[in-house]
C-alpha cells in the first residue's frame, strides 16, 4: 500500500470517527474541538490523493457523514462548521471524480 492510500484511508477514518464522536457529544462545553479532527482528517484527504476511484469514494464518505449529521444536529451549536465541512468535501470530491474520469478517457 502506498503512502497516499495510506494517509487517504486513515485521513477518512479520522474524519468519519470524529464526526460521530462530534454527534455523540455535541450539547456538551467544549465539543467544538473535535471537529477540529474531522477538519485535518479531511484536509488530509484531500491533500494525499493519488488515486482517484479512492479519492471519490472517500470523499464521498465524508460528504455523506457530515450532511448526515449536519442534517440531523441542525440545532446544535458549531453545527454549521459540519455543514461547511459537508460542502468542503463535496467540492474535494467532485474535483477528484473529475481527476479520475480525465485519466480514464
Amino acid at each position: 500500500m502506498n503512502r497516499g492510500t495510506l494517509l487517504t484511508v486513515l485521513g477518512t477514518a479520522v474524519s468519519i470517527a470524529a464526526l460521530a464522536f462530534w454527534a455523540y457529544a455535541a450539547p456538551a462545553a467544549g465539543s467544538g474541538w473535535i471537529l477540529f479532527f474531522a477538519f485535518i482528517g479531511a484536509l488530509n484527504l484531500l491533500d494525499s490523493i493519488r488515486n482517484g476511484t479512492l479519492a471519490t469514494v472517500s470523499g464521498a464518505a465524508i460528504t455523506a457523514t457530515a450532511a448526515f449529521i449536519w442534517f440531523t444536529n441542525q440545532g446544535v451549536e458549531h453545527a454549521g462548521w459540519v455543514g461547511f465541512l459537508a460542502i468542503l468535501t463535496g467540492f474535494g470530491t467532485m474535483t477528484a471524480l473529475n481527476n479520475a474520469v480525465k485519466s480514464n478517457t
